[in-house]
Order: C-alpha cells, then structure tokens, then sequence
C-alpha cells in the first residue's frame, strides 16, 4: 500500500528515498563504466579551458 494523504481532492504522495549511486548500479544489473575523456576540439567563442 502506498502512503498518501488526500486532502480535498488533492492527493499528496509521499517522494520515494535518494538512492545511491551503488543502489542505481546494483538495480542496472551491470557493473558500472569509466570511459576515458572526450576530447571535444578546440574552444569557440569564449569558452574557457
């Protein structure tokens, strides 16, 4: 059963928790990835590196 409160006709549920980055990795059933660093070319406009 889901806890909520209903007020008139406004029905107010409650947020699930955060979950943490393990809990969302566990849940995808695969293991978590590091990929190297993007190399995006050379600024434009007035980016700054």
């Amino acid at each position: 059963m889901e806890d909520k409160k209903e007020i008139d006709e406004t029905v107010i549920k409650e947020k699930p928790a955060h979950k943490t980055l393990e809990e969302r990795v566990e849940e995808s059933g695969r293991p978590l990835e590091f990929s190297s660093e993007l190399d995006w070319g050379e600024p434009e406009g007035s980016e700054v590196y």
